[in-house]
């Protein structure tokens, strides 16, 4: 019975992890972006590019944004990388 309780929590948390980004967003500016309420322009960001992830141990890519700062999350935000070519380079 603790087996199945278990089996089942993991379930929920597995299932239920995106919900805990749904706060998560990003918008680009003319001089920068906002990613969860925090803005950052583009020259400290310096230059940007998008990796793709895949582990063995997950079914799905991560996306991350990398820039010199840091590496944004991308994963639970819908079309990140589109919106950002949109943004700056007028193309998809």
């Amino acid at each position: 019975m603790a087996f199945l309780v278990i089996l089942v929590l993991s379930c929920v948390l597995w299932i239920g992890f995106p919900l805990f980004h749904c706060g998560d967003f990003i918008a680009f500016y003319e001089r920068g972006i906002v990613y969860c309420k925090r803005k950052w322009t583009l020259e400290e960001l310096g230059e940007i590019s998008f990796l793709d992830v895949r582990t063995n141990y997950s079914f799905f890519t991560r996306t991350y944004m990398r820039t010199a700062v840091r590496d944004f999350n991308l994963t639970y935000i819908k079309d990140g990388k589109k919106n950002y070519n949109r943004a700056y380079f007028e193309a998809l």
